[in-house]
Order: structure tokens, then C-alpha cells, then sequence
């Protein structure tokens, strides 16, 4: 469910399509099994504290709204106004990444 390895983020990278929301760069690679995620936030958005945060609510996310029909890679790079989100703006997480991520 999760990318691990650096050649698979780094494929995304190189050859995947990319989409642009408010908050996120999302790059995505077509494959033949279910979708993979991989999250990207780099220092410049803030402390480990609000890098983790960022990640933790992606990672609830993408469980919550997981779908077996998407047949991707999925890598999603913070911008940095994503160290905005809190549990209160959960909603506006989903508003943002919902309509980029079906096909």
C-alpha cells in the first residue's frame, strides 16, 4: 500500500505524470497492481514535528479513501502551505486530493 523504495519514488519522479493542488504535487505512475503511496516533506515546510504531522494525516487519508480501482503510483510532495493542516482542516485535505486522485 505504501512505496519503500527509493528507485520507485524516483521513477514517479522521472516519468510520471504530474497534477498540482493547493497543497500538494502529485506525480503519478500507471501499474498493473494496486495503488501504491508515497509521501514527500521536505525541510522546508517546517520541524520534524510538522513533517510528521503532514505525514501522519496523508497516511489516514489515503486509508480512509483507499480504493482497489486505482491502478498508480501515487507520490504526494507537500507544498508548503500544507503545515496549515491540522485535524480541523481534515476536510479541506480531502477536498484538495479527492478529485485528483480518481481517474
Amino acid at each position: 500500500m505504501f512505496i519503500k523504495n527509493k528507485t520507485d519514488y524516483t521513477q514517479c519522479y522521472q516519468s510520471g505524470i504530474k497534477k498540482h493542488t493547493r497543497y500538494f504535487i502529485l506525480f503519478f505512475i500507471a501499474t498493473n497492481s494496486p495503488a501504491r503511496f508515497g509521501f514527500t516533506v521536505s525541510k522546508k515546510i517546517g520541524g520534524a514535528v510538522v513533517r510528521n504531522r503532514i505525514k501522519r494525516l496523508l497516511r489516514e487519508f489515503v486509508r480512509n479513501n483507499y480504493s482497489d480501482d486505482l491502478l498508480y503510483d501515487v507520490v504526494i510532495v507537500a507544498k508548503r502551505r500544507a503545515a496549515l493542516f491540522n485535524k480541523k482542516k481534515y476536510a479541506e485535505l480531502a477536498d484538495d486530493l479527492l478529485p485528483q486522485l480518481m481517474p
